[in-house]
């Protein structure tokens, strides 16, 4: 009978034991899954709350003015890392900035870092001197959860700074965020210093210079085509291979694609946009004289040169007249 009364004791004390072990492994392992979910939060959080820790994206007196004149609204649709569509089906071109295009590196995350900051909520708009673009845009300062979206993009590397027209208030500012993107090696900027990839001599070296944009022909620009040219000038101490390469302007269906080419030291060669036969120094688009034909608008643009790995290579913009 002691026997008996002994295996059932020794019996209850394990089953005590298991119940305490299994309530000590479920805390365990959900102690784990809360670690592994905020850590997870915190990485997907990381890069937006960098921008708020190192820079004041939107200070106090912009806060009250735009709380006095702007309302919220949403974001329905996210076209790409410079352009998104509201509720109201109008279309927001961000202020002072300019992303990567369909084909073009970090297109995609760009676009993709966009949309998780802003698609499906409430923002805020808030208009510089000029109220639209020529394609009936508006030109807006973008604000969501307290940041300057515009400011942003160009800080994390997913957007360039760009001027156009009179919007440039707050240009010297996008211009610190730019800079820090090169130091931190942001996406449109790498390969970089900090990163594991080979610089490219020529844009180390910054052996591209842009001498004369000639965007007003004589005339009528789309019936003079070869009155208008960029002449690009390579200032450094050696050959530089731009086969493939590309040059284009703001818009996604201007693209000139470089045929085997070289540009020799401390050279220069000119790009044409009408037709004509190409030499060592001259290279001609091949654009047909017509309606809209003409490239570099006269009220202003901005030209990029990027490489065969789609690295930013060159970009200039001018205001036009």
């Amino acid at each position: 009978m002691e026997k008996k009364n002994l295996i059932i004791i020794i019996g209850m004390v394990i089953i005590i034991l298991l119940i305490v072990n299994g309530v000590f492994l479920f805390s365990l392992i959900g102690s784990v899954v809360n670690e592994n979910n905020d850590k997870q939060s915190e990485f997907e959080n990381e890069e937006i709350n960098s921008l708020s820790e190192d820079n004041q994206l939107l200070n106090e007196p912009e806060k009250e003015k735009i709380q006095e004149t702007d309302e919220k609204i949403l974001v329905s649709y996210v076209i790409d890392g410079d352009t998104i569509q509201l509720s109201t089906d109008e279309e927001v071109r961000l202020i002072g900035i300019n992303a990567p295009e369909v084909g073009e590196k970090c297109y995609k995350e760009s676009k993709e870092f966009l949309k998780d900051f802003i698609l499906d909520k409430e923002i805020t708009l808030e208009k510089d001197i000029e109220d639209k673009d020529q394609y009936g845009r508006l030109l807006r300062y973008v604000y969501a959860d307290g940041h300057n979206v515009n400011y942003g993009m160009i800080y994390l590397g997913y957007a360039h700074k760009y001027e156009y027209g009179l919007n440039t208030r707050d240009s010297s500012w996008y211009e610190e965020a730019e800079n820090i993107a090169k130091e931190n090696c942001g996406c449109i900027w790498q390969p970089c210093e900090d990163n594991d990839d080979e610089i490219p001599n020529y844009i180390e070296d910054e052996c591209f210079t842009i001498t004369n944009l000639h965007f007003n022909a004589v005339g009528d620009d789309n019936y003079n085509l070869n009155d208008e040219y960029v002449t690009i000038n390579n200032k450094c101490g050696y050959q530089i291979d731009m086969s493939d390469w590309t040059i284009k302007d703001e818009t996604s269906s201007h693209i000139y694609y470089f045929p085997e080419f070289s540009i020799d030291k401390e050279n220069s060669f000119t790009l044409y946009t009408g037709k004509a036969t190409d030499t060592n120094s001259k290279l001609y688009w091949g654009r047909e004289e017509g309606d809209y034909a003409a490239i570099w608008n006269n009220n202003g643009d901005t030209l990029f040169l990027r490489d065969t790995q789609g690295n930013l290579v060159l970009t200039k913009s001018y205001e036009g007249y």
